[in-house]
Parts: C-alpha cells; sequence; structure tokens
C-alpha cells in the first residue's frame, strides 16, 4: 500500500510517538546495506539494535573514544582488542563463546574480511 515506501517499525515519528515512520525503500539498487534488516521478523528492539550495529551506532570504546571520551579502547573484557562492534559481536573470545553456547550454527563467526552489515546479512541469511 505504500508504492516504495516501508513503515519501519521500530522508528518512531517526533510528531506522533505512536505512528511508524514512513521510509522510502528506493529501488534494490539504491537500497543501503542495512537494508535487508527491512525484511526481518523480529521484535523491534531486535531490528533497532541490528539497525544499530550496521549504522556503527553502538556506545562502544572505540566509538565513544572518537566522539569526545578519551580512555583506553581496548575491550574490557578480553584486553586484547579494540573494542569495536565487530569487537563486540563476533571476535572477542567471550563474544566466540557465547556463539559456541549457543544454538547458532558455526558459520555465524568473525570474518575480518566483512563489514558489519555484511556480517549480519550473513548471519541472518545463515539462520534463515
Amino acid at each position: 500500500p505504500f508504492s516504495g515506501q516501508e513503515r519501519l517499525p521500530f522508528a518512531r515519528s517526533a510528531s506522533n510517538p505512536s505512528s511508524s515512520k514512513v521510509v522510502d525503500r528506493g529501488s534494490s539498487s539504491k537500497r543501503h546495506g542495512w537494508s535487508f534488516i527491512l525484511d526481518i521478523r523480529a521484535a523491534p528492539k531486535v531490528l533497532l539494535f541490528a539497525w544499530k550495529c550496521c549504522r556503527g551506532a553502538l556506545p562502544t570504546i572505540s566509538n565513544l573514544r572518537r566522539r569526545v571520551l578519551k580512555f583506553d579502547s581496548v575491550c574490557v573484557l578480553c584486553d586484547q582488542q579494540e573494542d569495536d562492534i565487530m569487537h563486540v559481536l563476533a571476535e572477542c573470545s567471550f563474544a566466540r563463546l557465547t556463539w559456541a553456547s549457543s544454538l547458532v550454527p558455526s558459520r555465524v563467526t568473525a570474518d575480518n574480511s566483512l563489514s558489519v552489515d555484511a556480517w549480519m546479512r550473513r548471519a541472518h541469511e545463515t539462520l534463515s
């Protein structure tokens, strides 16, 4: 019914918090790398988390350092690598242990050659 537009269930309009924002999806060739999130059937907070991951909007230590805060950017859990989104989601030894103890297939692992949105897309395809 929206002809090229999509209602995002996790994005609220500022003028009417009870309504969803309408977003122009455009043609598939013009869609953002994170647009596959629009096709996922999940709770709004899961969709928002996935979108924030793909947009680099999580408050990881490296993101906070880039903005203003001055402190060590090494992961506080493993004390091995910079605490960025890919590290938090897949590269950290604690993240790998979490994935290994879950029911998620082992194909959903870190791949340093992938961007966050490409990694999430691959994880989504693996789990679908």
